[in-house]
């Protein structure tokens, strides 16, 4: 059995999405909230967290903790 690690994240936190290492183009910000937490399994049986996040955008997607940065508090130019 494994144990998993207490969550990076929580329901609520705002974040801010990593920038792709490698890209030489200028990238804006991109600001959210997360909305929800969900443990995934790979192939080798380990469990990872993903959570899904409501961009400023309105968009919703599904990210690794690995892309995303705990922001205290959301920029007021970032209408969420």
């Amino acid at each position: 059995m494994s144990k998993t690690a207490k969550p990076k994240l929580k329901i609520g936190d705002s974040v801010v999405k990593k920038k792709p290492w490698g890209t030489t183009h200028p990238m804006s910000k991109r600001y959210g909230i997360v909305e929800d937490v969900m443990l995934k399994d790979n192939r080798r049986g380990r469990t990872h967290k993903y959570y899904t996040v409501k961009w400023t955008s309105g968009q919703r997607s599904l990210h690794g903790s690995n892309v995303l940065i705990r922001v205290d508090p959301l920029p007021p130019s970032s209408p969420v």
